[in-house]
């Protein structure tokens, strides 16, 4: 979504990114990424509203008009795959790359960190920043890293299990916990402490979001759960790998799979909610502006749903 303008919201295609404005889609119009001709992987924006894209081997891109910047390593950066990019509470950008650590752009300062202990940083799976305004990065197989005054440290989950070292996605959301989704399940931290919720729960977390009521869902190799009263329980009727979780009203959660979307209301699914076209979809995004829903696919482009009328339209010239 657009920071500064409730009514656009901006999507990423193969190489391409897109803005949608008052549910008009078109290109969005820069210089700089006519000639891309890498995958674009991560996007978000600043406080100023300017832009940044991360693509898979060519670096990222600032835009603001006439004074958009490509960064690679020509210019101190790196080309390696950006894999995630945060602008936190203090107006900091921060990129994360596949295995080449984490960078700070802060006005026109850059401070790159490629190392922890002594040793590479690994890939990084999800930025978040939580309410003492710590900066956590997830890995790939080094567990948490927490960025205080002027560096990142380490930080271990509390269990001897080494799973729990790697971290799919961190989420958090105002007055929450933090989420931390890894492969030894899920972990919360709260005013500084770590619990891992319902230890007889699944493992294997990829997808982590809380719904309006703060309800925590997560997505799973086998499906969707709830937590209900400490226990995770599991939606029935969905049995797949669940690629995307969305909240979109009071106990009201959007999945997607490789087998299309779904709609969970009070922990059921409503099979009320129902659209052919997307039986066999593989849903990669899911984005809700009012009553319209655009739903970002691997190979059919975007899909857009209007939830008060029920109807459906495809544009297959992108592919999200």
């Amino acid at each position: 979504f657009d920071r500064t303008n409730d009514h656009r919201v901006y999507l990423l295609a193969y190489r391409k990114l897109y803005e949608v404005d008052n549910g008009v889609i078109n290109p969005y119009q820069n210089k700089l990424l006519e000639d891309l001709s890498m995958e674009i992987v991560s996007l978000a924006q600043d406080r100023n509203g300017h832009l940044w894209i991360g693509t898979m081997n060519a670096g990222a891109y600032y835009l603001n008009g006439d004074s958009s910047i490509h960064f690679t390593n020509n210019n101190g950066f790196t080309n390696s795959a950006v894999t995630d990019i945060y602008c936190d509470n203090e107006d900091i950008t921060w990129l994360a790359t596949n295995g080449d650590g984490l960078y700070k752009f802060q006005g026109s300062n850059v401070i790159s960190y490629t190392k922890i202990n002594g040793r590479p940083m690994q890939a990084i799976a999800g930025l978040a920043q939580d309410d003492s305004n710590n900066i956590w990065a997830g890995t790939s197989g080094d567990g948490l890293l927490r960025f205080q005054k002027d560096h990142f440290e380490n930080i271990f989950l509390p269990t001897k299990d080494p799973l729990a070292k790697y971290i799919f996605c961190i989420t958090y959301k105002e007055k929450q916990p933090l989420l931390v989704a890894t492969a030894d399940g899920l972990w919360t931290l709260d005013k500084g402490k770590f619990a891992r919720l319902d230890e007889k729960g699944p493992r294997y977390i990829y997808t982590v979001a809380y719904d309006e009521n703060n309800k925590i869902w997560i997505g799973t190799g086998s499906g969707c759960y709830y937590l209900e009263k400490g226990q995770f329980q599991k939606v029935k009727n969905i049995d797949k790998f669940v690629l995307t979780l969305n909240s979109i009203g009071k106990d009201s959660i959007l999945i997607g799979n490789h087998f299309g979307i779904k709609l969970i209301v009070k922990g059921k699914v409503d099979e009320g909610f129902k659209f052919h076209q997307l039986n066999n979809s593989t849903i990669m995004s899911v984005v809700r502006t009012g009553n319209l829903l655009l739903i970002g696919t691997l190979g059919e482009g975007i899909y857009l749903i209007d939830i008060s009328k029920h109807w459906i339209k495809n544009s297959s010239a992108l592919n999200v």
